[in-house]
């Protein structure tokens, strides 16, 4: 008891009780919380759980795959495990390995339709160099080198000015010609991979490109990798030759018509040049009465060749007086800057009455070819020596002026020698 009378022994022991059921009640409630914690949060169950660095990895990636094989459902017979085996074969065709660096697996990946080897070659179907109204051929070679098939593909060909479509020529399937624009267009839905289209077209010079031209083409290719522009080098187009030929004589000029026929054999023979041939003849007309006319006769005409031929008409004068008008003639003609050709007398049949005073007639052709020309730089044109081998084959019969075949004789002599001082496109070379 204590002072007041009280019983501690029996109070001390009611306290004592209470504590104690207190504390049973606490670990009891400990104990129930532990084992639900345990079974709410069990390996497994956390959706995130850390690696070994401390990092949270997916449950699914680190979840092993179920390997059990349930042996009544591995029906697959020999024949469709090596159509599968082909199949895998035939893919890894088109497709490259690469290893995932995080997870050790391999991963297929793809390059994708490949156009950039795709080529263009043209052709010149004249051969040689380019002129105007040649016809060219393009051969357009679309090639997919990739892994994967292209998708759409366009080849967009823009004729540019100075050239022409050649209708007809193209390649059909999946053409779009626009001729009123000179534009050409192929669409093709795909090209698989490793596969070619070929495209062909002609073109021509337009014929006003008879100068010097440089054409430039834009011909490409689009798809959904963007433009691919065709390597295609540019039409250098060749100016034509323009050669002005002054043919200054007397009634041989007229008479015989040969300046024309000259004409049309040098176009002929040069199909890229373009010969203005004058004839300036008169007939009777001698040397000393030529030389006052020539600069309003024939330097008017800025020429490229001035072919002169007199003495027939000369023949049987002083033949000093001769040679001095036509030195003066050849060196007006040279200062020309224009090459200079002379020829002398064909033939006179100096047995017929009326020409029997001009029997000195190759007196004449001797001072041409000995001192004239060579002293001036012009070129002799020797007549004589093939119309003396049969006369009466080459002129009328009037004994001096050429008949039709004397005529195609002279005129052919007069080619052969100019084409010789001429380059092979028929520029005169000076």
């Amino acid at each position: 008891m204590d002072k007041n009378g009280h019983n501690i022994t029996k109070s001390a022991k009611r306290h004592s009780s209470a504590v104690s059921q207190v504390m049973v009640s606490v670990l009891t409630l400990t104990v129930i919380a532990s084992f639900c914690l345990y079974f709410f949060f069990a390996p497994g169950s956390l959706p995130f759980q850390p690696d070994n660095a401390g990092r949270p990895v997916s449950q699914e990636s680190t979840e092993e795959k179920d390997t059990t094989v349930n042996l009544q459902e591995v029906t697959t017979t020999a024949a469709e495990k090596d159509t599968a085996d082909k199949q895998g074969k035939e893919a890894l065709k088109y497709s490259k390995t690469e290893t995932d660096t995080e997870t050790g697996t391999d991963t297929e990946t793809k390059t994708g339709a490949d156009l950039t080897k795709s080529e263009i070659v043209m052709e010149d179907r004249n051969g040689g160099e380019i002129w105007a109204l040649d016809r060219l051929k393009y051969t357009i070679l679309v090639r997919n080198t990739g892994d994967s098939a292209s998708g759409l593909v366009e080849v967009v060909c823009k004729v540019p000015p100075g050239m022409g479509y050649v209708a007809g020529t193209a390649s059909r399937p999946g053409l779009f010609l626009d001729q009123k624009n000179n534009l050409l267009r192929w669409r093709f839905s795909s090209i698989g991979s490793g596969d070619v289209k070929k495209i062909t077209f002609e073109t021509f010079i337009a014929d006003f490109l008879t100068y010097s031209e440089e054409i430039r083409t834009d011909f490409y290719i689009k798809n959904a990798g963007g433009k691919i522009e065709l390597a295609d080098p540019p039409v250098r187009v060749s100016a034509w030759v323009f050669e002005n030929i002054v043919c200054m004589g007397d009634s041989f000029v007229v008479l015989s018509g040969y300046p024309a026929l000259l004409d049309e054999l040098l176009e002929k023979e040069f199909p890229h040049a373009e010969f203005n041939v004058v004839t300036s003849g008169i007939k009777g007309e001698m040397a000393n009465n030529a030389m006052p006319r020539f600069d309003s006769d024939i330097r008017i005409y800025n020429p490229d060749i001035i072919i002169i031929g007199y003495g027939a008409n000369d023949a049987g004068e002083e033949t000093g007086l001769y040679r001095y008008f036509m030195n003066i003639l050849v060196r007006k003609a040279v200062s020309t800057g224009a090459r200079v050709f002379v020829y002398g007398v064909g033939y006179i049949d100096t047995t017929i009455s009326k020409w029997k005073d001009k029997a000195n007639y190759t007196v004449f052709n001797d001072i041409l070819k000995n001192d004239i020309c060579p002293g001036n730089g012009a070129v002799y044109i020797d007549l004589y020596s093939e119309m003396s081998k049969d006369p009466e084959k080459y002129l009328k019969s009037d004994g001096m002026h050429w008949n039709e075949e004397g005529t195609a004789l002279a005129v052919n002599l007069i080619l052969r020698t100019l084409v010789s001082h001429m380059d092979k496109n028929g520029k005169i070379i000076k």
